[in-house]
């Protein structure tokens, strides 16, 4: 938790229900950057990454020292997921977050036979 988990999104329903094996913020090299434009969660689920990476990188625009050109509305955090079930919790998990909405994105596709218009 701490500095890597916002209070809003550690204290709700979404964080507390998730069955994920970690939070990506902690891995090396897991947290994006200013210069990050497009970041893929394939296996998605109910979109638990998505939205700590997006709530991430809304963070970064109060960061005077970073010298990126990228406006957060050309950052998008994409969540890719084989079932519709989960595609369609992710979006209404999303709504949740009105402030991360514009920044996120959920798609079905078979991850193995992915659907032309997704590449």
């Amino acid at each position: 938790r701490g500095d890597v988990v916002p209070d809003n999104l550690y204290h709700s329903r979404l964080f507390q229900a998730s069955c994920g094996s970690g939070c990506p913020l902690r891995l090396p090299g897991g947290k994006p950057t200013a210069d990050d434009r497009l970041i893929l969660d394939f296996g998605s689920g109910a979109g638990h990454d998505v939205l700590l990476m997006a709530s991430h990188l809304l963070s970064l625009k109060d960061n005077s020292s970073s010298s990126s050109s990228i406006s957060n509305s050309e950052k998008k955090v994409i969540g890719v997921d084989v079932t519709p079930e989960m595609v369609d919790a992710a979006n209404a998990n999303a709504k949740e977050y009105s402030q991360l909405v514009s920044m996120v994105e959920f798609i079905h596709s078979n991850l193995e036979d992915p659907d032309p218009a997704f590449l």
